[in-house]
C-alpha cells in the first residue's frame, strides 16, 4: 500500500487528485457567503443583527478584530484581506457604497492612498452618495486640492436609481457562490492532459 500526501487527495481529477474537497479551503469559503452577504446589505436577520451587533456603525472593511469575538465572527474578519480586491461595488444610487473602504472606482479602494487621519475628518462612514446631489458630483474643495487623481477617477463615474450591487470577480456573471470561493482559495496545479494506463 503506498500512502499519498492529503493535498495530493484534495485536488480536482483533472489536475491528478481524487477531488476530495479540502475542509480548511471550504470552510473559508462558506465563511465567505458571510462576507458577501454583509457586501451586498441582504436583507437577513444575520446581516442585521452583524450590523447593529458586532460592526456597531463601523465600515466591515475598516472594523479592529475585537479580542473577545466569537471563532466565526473572527474569522470572517480573517478573510478580508483575501477577498477585499475581489468584490467590486457596482455603484447604483450610492447609499449602501463606502467612499473610502469599498471597492467601486479605478483600481484601488482609495483608504489605501489616504491616511486614517484624513478619512477620519471626511468621516469614515462617508457613503458615494454624499458626494452626489442627482446631476453632478459635489466633491468639497479642499478634497480637489488634496486629491487631483482620486476627485478625475470619481468624477468618471455616474450614479444612477439604482440600488448599489456587490460583484464577485471570479465569477463571470459576478454571483458569489461557495464553490467559486473554493476554487478561488484552492491552490491550482496544472491540468492533467494524457490518461494515466494503469
Amino acid at each position: 500500500m503506498s500512502l499519498v500526501a492529503w493535498d495530493d487527495v484534495c485536488v480536482p481529477r483533472k489536475e491528478g487528485g481524487l477531488g476530495v474537497k479540502q475542509l480548511l479551503h471550504w470552510n473559508k469559503a462558506a465563511l465567505g457567503k458571510l462576507v458577501w452577504n454583509i457586501c451586498q446589505h441582504q436583507e437577513s436577520l444575520w446581516v442585521k443583527w452583524a450590523q447593529v451587533v458586532l460592526l456597531r456603525g463601523e465600515n466591515f472593511w475598516k472594523v479592529k478584530i475585537p479580542a473577545d469575538c466569537a471563532w466565526t465572527w473572527r474569522q470572517v474578519l480573517k478573510l478580508r484581506p483575501l477577498l477585499k480586491n475581489i468584490i467590486w461595488m457596482q455603484v447604483g444610487d450610492g447609499r449602501q457604497v463606502s467612499l473610502f473602504y469599498d471597492w467601486w472606482a479605478g483600481e484601488l479602494r482609495f483608504c489605501e492612498l489616504i491616511s486614517r487621519d484624513e478619512i477620519a475628518v471626511w468621516g469614515h462612514d462617508l457613503t458615494v452618495s454624499k458626494w452626489w446631489d442627482g446631476l453632478d458630483w459635489t466633491i468639497p474643495d479642499s478634497f480637489v486640492r488634496r486629491h487631483p487623481m482620486l476627485v478625475q477617477i470619481i468624477r468618471c463615474q455616474k450614479l444612477s436609481q439604482q440600488v448599489d450591487n456587490a460583484v464577485w470577480k471570479p465569477a463571470k456573471n459576478g454571483l458569489f457562490t461557495i464553490s467559486s470561493c473554493y476554487e478561488f482559495l484552492r491552490v491550482k496545479r496544472p491540468k492533467i492532459t494524457k490518461k494515466v494506463e494503469c
